[in-house]
């Protein structure tokens, strides 16, 4: 019989890199992880991928997703 390494309190998935997520109820799990998590990113209108680190969301100038 295995341990108890932890709960799960909380399962959000984040399908669109570095924006809100939205919180589960149960989640399919693939080799890359859950399914429909991180499908998509934003880029700038210089093609530069936007990132929760260096993004300043506020700013404008974003002009689609890319898978």
């Amino acid at each position: 019989m295995a341990d108890e390494a932890g709960v799960i309190e909380r399962l959000w998935r984040y399908p669109i890199k570095s924006t809100g997520g939205e919180l589960l109820q149960s989640a399919q799990v693939d080799l890359r992880g859950l399914v429909g998590d991180r499908l998509y990113a934003v880029r700038d209108g210089h093609g530069r991928f936007g990132s929760g680190k260096n993004t300043r969301r506020a700013s404008g100038g974003w002009t689609g997703c890319c898978t």
